[in-house]
């Protein structure tokens, strides 16, 4: 996937501290474990956390 050039918002992408149906952001192929951040997601990410833009690793 490109980099993109400005993150979504939290609220925009539907972020939740808690995960959902099992999913969850360590287990997403944008999370950023060493910077606790998403590709997409602006701020800092759980990683038991959720957004739309969920996918599995």
């Amino acid at each position: 996937m490109a980099e993109l050039k400005t993150k979504v918002p939290k609220d925009e992408a539907l972020y939740q501290e808690e995960p959902r149906a099992g999913e969850k952001c360590e287990a997403c192929i944008h999370f950023i474990p060493e910077q606790s951040a998403c590709e997409i997601v602006a701020g800092q990410i759980s990683p038991d956390g959720w957004s739309r833009y969920f996918e599995p690793a």
